[in-house]
């Protein structure tokens, strides 16, 4: 899911002039007329020569340009004409696209009570007005969430010294078509803490302090429709027992303190304290209190798993099913699958789990075993007899690791020839049903079976990047169909940047959502490069630099 939260820049980052910019739109058809520079103020007239005609069309890039004191540029391709629209000035990084594309989230500097949080909509007519974001009361919002399912954003209430600002409130808001936002508002107050989105995106979970320093937490299930109705369940722990937090936080998830979401939002799981003799037990909720809550029996909390019949909570798989590290009595670790709604627990083996699954409501992942270095892919259809299929490929000397797509399909696995430094990579189609078979879609240097991948939106192909000189990156894209690789280099250019953690995941967001689209470097401007045309067909976006930031909107 996406996540942000407002950042304040120097005071000296004003804007330029009273009125805000103007919101510019310019076309250009590309080989038909001159390129056009964008500024704040319109569409300059600077002729540059005649480009080569390109009948593409390419997804919205956002810039956000550093030397312009961070104007925010859409630029986009369509059908052979460069549109370029000019949104906002002063605006603060990191920008935040809904999933569906659709609508776009930022915050701007100045005022009086801080950044500003402001939505825009696009369509095939192009950019809305901007939405100022207000919550309930005049409230300054600071920070948000989208729910991983819908047009719904979670918003929190910013901590600025004004008197128009609170901080704790917790508000969900849903765009509608004119421009208007629908708001529900489920905690305000000072004692209101985190809020986040189960990872089914059709609750909220809310947790704040009661006074005394201990947490209260409170599930709200937020309906789908115009009026975003809201029906909220408090967890409560039995007489005698309060949450706990052992430090220890499961993989893309909260500490365990503020409870972790099943995938399918119907369950919550905590590690709760014993009062009377200071035990701990995983105690699973149900988010809707349809259900008594559930105790994991034979389980003695502990992170450190240094006793048989230690145990800790290490993520949910499937729809409902917790998995949990546990201390066996020879000494190794092994991992049981635990669903509270039918009680059913199995254990399997010593393995470690790689959480490489099926999308949130998947039934398969893949571990790892511990007595070797091989994989087995688990099917939790039925999770009171899970089903392992080991995977031969990786009881090969040869095999380094495994690593998923993102949603889930399919399953990588690298191997690494040391003697003749050659490395390969075998795709696994997890869609294909029991009876898994892998088949090589790389080969190559083994640096680049190391390296990480990034996959395209549709997961019908990967790319592979590695330094190739100063400022340079050489990159490899795979279709998984056909196995064709393809390889060109790019050149970044990223400028002088004082904020170094953005660098190293600068490449990958350049690259556009369709897989095929790509900002490169050219003359010290942007262009817009359509990676299966020659690369003299790239479009300069006149009037940004290179080392400008930049987010694509994602491709409906």
């Amino acid at each position: 899911m996406t996540r942000f939260t407002a950042t304040e820049r120097p005071e000296s980052m004003g804007t330029r002039g009273s009125g805000g910019p103007a919101r510019v739109a310019c076309a250009i058809g590309l080989g038909l007329t001159a390129a056009v520079a964008v500024g704040g103020a319109g569409c300059g007239g600077e002729v540059a020569a005649p480009g080569p005609a390109l009948d593409v069309s390419t997804p919205w890039l956002l810039t956000l340009d550093s030397e312009r004191r961070f104007e925010l540029t859409a630029h986009r391709v369509y059908e052979g004409t460069l549109r370029q629209e000019v949104l906002d000035e002063t605006v603060l990084e990191p920008l935040f696209p809904s999933p569906s594309g659709r609508w776009l989230v930022y915050w701007t500097l100045p005022g009086r009570d801080g950044p500003r949080m402001k939505l825009r909509r696009v369509d095939a007519a192009g950019w809305s007005e901007p939405i100022a974001v207000t919550l309930p009361g005049g409230v300054t919002p600071g920070r948000g969430e989208w729910s991983p399912t819908r047009e719904q954003l979670l918003i929190q209430g910013f901590g600025l010294p004004s008197e128009r600002v609170r901080t704790g409130e917790v508000v969900v808001a849903r765009p509608r078509p004119d421009g208007s936002l629908a708001t529900v508002t489920l905690a305000a107050g000072e004692a209101a803490g985190g809020a986040r989105w189960a990872p089914s995106g059709d609750r909220v979970v809310v947790t704040r302090s009661d006074g005394t320093g201990r947490a209260r937490t409170t599930v709200f299930a937020v309906a789908d429709g115009p009026d975003l109705a809201v029906t909220g369940h408090e967890i409560v722990p039995p007489p005698g027992e309060v949450f706990e937090d052992i430090g220890s936080a499961t993989p893309g998830a909260r500490s365990i303190a503020q409870g972790t979401v099943s995938p399918d939002g119907r369950w919550i799981a905590f590690v709760l304290r014993r009062e009377h003799d200071g035990s701990r037990a995983i105690t699973a909720f149900s988010t809707t209190g349809e259900h008594s809550p559930r105790v994991l029996d034979g389980c003695v909390v502990s992170s450190a798993l240094t006793s048989p019949g230690e145990c800790t909570p290490y993520a949910w798989s499937g729809q409902s099913t917790l998995l949990v590290k546990r201390r066996a009595a020879g000494g190794g670790e092994e991992l049981d699958a635990w669903t509270p709604p039918t009680g059913a627990r199995a254990s399997l083996g010593e393995v470690s789990p790689t959480l490489v699954e099926t999308g949130p409501f998947g039934t398969l992942f893949v571990v790892k075993h511990e007595a070797s270095n091989a994989c087995s892919i688990v099917d939790l259809a039925d999770p009171s007899a899970p089903k392992a299929t080991r995977l031969a490929e990786t009881e090969l000397p040869s095999f380094r690791r495994a690593s998923g797509s993102p949603g889930g399909r399919w399953l990588l696995l690298r191997h690494v020839d040391e003697a003749s430094n050659e490395g390969w990579i075998d795709a696994v189609d997890l869609h294909a049903g029991p009876g898994w078979r892998s088949r090589e879609v790389f080969r190559g240097p083994a640096e680049l079976a190391r390296e990480r991948t990034r996959w395209s939106s549709d997961e019908r192909a990967f790319a592979i990047g590695v330094p190739a000189g100063d400022s340079r990156e050489r990159i490899t894209r795979i279709h998984l169909a056909t196995g064709v690789a393809t390889t060109f280099e790019v050149d970044w250019t990223y400028g002088e940047r004082p904020d170094v953690e953005y660098l190293p995941r600068a490449p990958w967001s350049r690259v556009g959502p369709d897989d095929r689209t790509l900002a490169i470097a050219q003359e010290g401007g942007l262009a817009l490069w359509p990676m299966d045309r020659p690369r003299e067909t790239a479009v300069k976006l006149d009037g940004v630099s290179a080392s400008a930031s930049v987010e694509w909107m994602p491709s409906r």
